[in-house]
């Protein structure tokens, strides 16, 4: 009997521990669905606009790459290292020779989703700007700051018309582009105001941080190498939620599908911007 009381003992202990297993396992899933969630913001038509269609539907991504590589007369050294560093860009490199005669005419306009209100994820290297010159390189890898500058602009202000490469020009002809060191700080604090925009530096401080998002403003941060960059780069922190913030980096739809918490990002911030509508 005593036997049997302990097999049942052990058979019931185990039973327990192989539900709980599977009920964390639920619970886990289900949190992370949800914390993964909280950071996909415009999304979907983003990946629509952003990633091209990538030309030769025949070649795979290593193909293409090759292709990229082994023709420096179509593709400029820029992009070819823009190609091998961040392969979310390989479309957008390899329809460089066809696409980008026909991408710099026009006015681009952002679609309903990325107007519908709060502050939109943008891509520099979209098509509908990313071939357009800024300064000595083209949006799609130099127009991180005016990529950013419009995302605030449009989420804050509504106005449609303060698109990348409308930043970017306006930069450009105003100095707050430096040859060989890109977008100036002082498009963040001074040149914003052209988009109706007031900015204040904020101090790094997680509290600060998420107070001002839950008034209604966005941040603009000037980050170094780590995560998003080799060099120097411009992001946007959107939001913030279960204790992570939401995160729009204009040179990476994949960082933009996660959250980051503070203690990811202090490391990496230079200096921070706090926008509002005039």
């Amino acid at each position: 009997h005593r036997r049997r009381r302990l097999r049942g003992e052990l058979y019931f202990i185990c039973t327990l521990v192989v539900l709980f297993t599977i009920i964390f396992g639920l619970c886990r899933g289900i949190y992370h669905a949800l914390h993964r969630e909280s950071g996909t913001r415009a999304l979907p038509a983003v990946m629509d606009t952003a990633r091209q269609d990538g030309g030769d539907s025949d070649l795979t991504d290593g193909e293409k790459l090759q292709a990229i590589l082994s023709d420096g007369a179509s593709y400029p050294t820029d992009l070819q290292e823009l190609a091998q560093k961040n392969p979310e860009t390989l479309d957008y490199v390899y329809n460089y020779p066809t696409a980008s005669v026909a991408a710099s005419t026009g006015t681009p306009m952002l679609n309903e989703e990325e107007t519908a209100g709060g502050v939109p994820l943008l891509i520099q290297w979209d098509s509908r700007w990313g071939y357009r010159q800024y300064g000595t390189g083209l949006i799609g890898y130099t127009g991180c700051g005016p990529t950013c500058l419009s995302m605030v602009a449009v989420g804050l202000t509504g106005d449609s018309s303060a698109t990348p490469d409308a930043v970017a020009e306006y930069a450009v002809q105003n100095g707050y582009y430096s040859s060989g060191n890109g977008t100036t700080w002082a498009l963040m604090s001074d040149g914003c105001s052209h988009f109706g925009l007031m900015a204040q530096e904020l101090s790094l401080s997680e509290q600060r941080m998420a107070g001002v998002l839950a008034d209604g403003e966005a941040i603009i941060a000037s980050v170094g190498p780590g995560d998003f960059t080799d060099t120097g780069h411009f992001i946007v922190i959107a939001g913030y939620s279960d204790g992570a913030f939401i995160v729009h980096d204009p040179n990476s739809i994949r960082r933009s599908e996660r959250t980051w918490t503070f203690d990811e990002l202090q490391g990496q911030i230079k200096n921070l911007w706090a926008f509002s509508k005039k």
